[in-house]
């Protein structure tokens, strides 16, 4: 299923409790705004809108939680393509982030994803869901270290409590 950005407009506002007409019309256009800004692919149109797609919207709700924050705009574009971006292969799919983060929802887990500045000034997102096994904590471990990542001490961190906002949205979108 597709949804356009009324469709989302009208699920964060009934989520945000925005009851108000005028608040409504700013909310729409903020998500507008954000759309047209940054890399939302749409899944094709209905008439004159652009159609996104579940994962899409839910990453929608979530880059528009962090702009509401006040994170800068090219810190929400590397949330954006984080969520978005490259598929992930998982046991039997092969989803983006966001679409794992859905799935591991469905399946009652509870994660956050993070924007996190380290202290030599490098930035980083990352979901904190747990793995499925031990021996992928081992395997991810070993990369990291293998490739010399070592980021160094965190200074701060922005985490959206990814798993609740997700579950919100899907049983708002579905009407449950």
């Amino acid at each position: 299923m597709t949804y356009t950005i009324t469709d989302a407009a009208t699920a964060f506002a009934k989520l945000d409790n925005l009851t108000d007409e005028e608040d409504r019309k700013r909310a729409d256009k903020a998500l507008r705004h954000l759309t047209q800004r940054h890399a939302f692919p749409p899944e094709g149109r209905a008439g004159r809108a652009d159609t996104y797609s579940r994962d899409t919207i839910c990453a929608l709700r979530l880059a528009q939680k962090a702009s509401a924050f006040g994170l800068d705009r090219w810190q929400l574009e590397r949330l954006i393509r984080f969520l978005l971006g490259t598929p992930r292969t998982a046991p039997g799919r092969t989803l983006s982030l966001i679409g794992e983060g859905i799935h591991k929802t469905e399946a009652g887990q509870v994660f956050g994803v993070s924007l996190v500045m380290y202290a030599d000034g490098r930035f980083a997102c990352e979901a904190d869901w747990p793995s499925e096994t031990p021996e992928q904590d081992a395997r991810v471990d070993s990369i990291f270290e293998s490739a010399g990542d070592d980021f160094g001490p965190e200074d701060c961190r922005f985490q959206l409590c990814a798993s609740r906002l997700i579950s919100e949205l899907l049983a708002a979108l579905t009407g449950t």
